[in-house]
């Protein structure tokens, strides 16, 4: 009669048996999840960032308007759409005057509405706002200003008192530093104490001056 198969039973593989437990969260893992989590709003902040910086130097050219323009490369979409949101409301806290956003077409208005705008000639992703902000300060405020520059400046002591008060305390410690080389050294004490004694002799002896009427 022909042979009956045989019943193999094998242990399963090491990939296997890891696949089936539950991964042991390291702290390696943990910290590549954080920061995977966290992207989008550092890269928002660090946009923003950027835009402060070319506004203040936008600012001190006199101008009070800024277009600013960035490109998002090299991410997925729902991570592009993180970005400007987060973007977004963070313009819009810093207190513009007015924000604009280009949508491909016109600049709008709308607010803590973002825009990204595709480029299907070169697929590149880019935002572009603009900004208008104050060019001065109202009157409240600018005295306001003016009045702790002033309380600032009379809080600073000037530079011939820093000097002076240098010199003093330099003084001090070299009278100190005198006083205990004589307490330290026999010599120096003595020589010291002859010094005041002549002093003291020639004064005695140094004829009385006047007149007499």
């Amino acid at each position: 009669s022909p042979a009956k198969p045989k019943s193999v039973s094998q242990a399963p593989a090491e990939g296997d048996r890891a696949q089936s437990e539950p991964a042991v969260l390291t702290a390696f893992a943990e910290q590549l999840a954080s920061a995977t989590q966290r992207a989008p709003q550092r890269l928002a902040e660090r946009l923003l960032e950027q835009l402060q910086h070319d506004c203040l130097e936008e600012a001190s050219k006199g101008q009070s308007s800024y277009t600013w323009d960035t490109q998002l490369s090299s991410m997925k979409t729902s991570f592009m759409h993180q970005v400007a949101r987060a973007f977004a409301a963070r313009v819009e806290n810093l207190g513009f005057e007015q924000v604009e956003w280009w949508n491909g077409r016109e600049w709008s208005r709308q607010s803590r509405q973002y825009h990204i705008v595709h480029d299907p000639v070169y697929e590149k992703y880019h935002m572009k706002i603009r900004v208008r902000w104050l060019e001065k300060l109202p009157p409240e405020e600018a005295e306001l200003a003016a009045q702790e520059s002033a309380a600032r400046r009379q809080g600073q002591p000037s530079e011939l008192s820093v000097l002076e008060n240098l010199q003093q305390w330099l003084e001090t410690q070299k009278q100190e530093l005198e006083r205990q080389l004589a307490e330290s050294d026999p010599d120096v004490q003595a020589t010291q104490q002859s010094e005041a004694d002549t002093e003291k002799r020639n004064q005695i002896s140094a004829p009385a001056s006047g007149c007499l009427m």
